[in-house]
């Protein structure tokens, strides 16, 4: 047993460096989806409401989305750039060249890129730590100018 855990924690080691979300968001998404789609089933089998059994399908693609969100989502990096790939499997990759800036929000840190922006969520695995990688690259590759920071400007209300 000894020798399983500890060849599962050299293979953890080795893999490529990635920010994902914790394990137990995967868990809760697929429980959502068996749960209530369970539920949204079994109301369209004993005639209940329609309503009824479409509010249970909502939650149970809401379930659907989140057990994807910990599957999938991944941002993966090398010395070439970063890897960004969605809920839904999409990747797209950058360069480290293509960081524009950053902001900090309450619950998460904002990177600008060359056509967008992605947000990474504070409480994901290896969040800080990309954020240190990104501002080290950057700087690296323009020339030890520092990653700009953006402050996090809300817009104005009228009232």
């Amino acid at each position: 047993m000894n020798s399983f855990l500890g060849k599962l924690r050299r293979e953890h080691k080795n893999r490529a460096p990635e920010v994902r979300p914790p394990a137990f968001i995967a868990v809760l998404g697929g429980f959502g989806l068996v749960l209530f789609g369970f539920f949204a089933f079994y109301m369209l089998h004993i005639d209940e409401s329609l309503w009824l059994a479409a509010g249970f399908g909502v939650f149970a693609l809401l379930g659907l989305c989140l057990f994807c969100t910990g599957i999938l989502y991944r941002i993966r990096w090398d010395k070439r750039g970063f890897t960004r790939r969605n809920f839904l499997g999409f990747s797209r990759k950058y360069t480290w060249s293509d960081l524009r800036a950053f902001s900090e929000m309450n619950d998460s840190y904002r990177l600008y890129v060359r056509d967008g922006k992605i947000d990474v969520q504070k409480w994901e695995i290896n969040a800080m730590l990309f954020l240190k990688i990104c501002k080290r690259e950057y700087s690296a590759a323009h020339h030890d100018h520092p990653l700009p920071y953006q402050p996090n400007v809300k817009k104005k209300t009228r009232k």
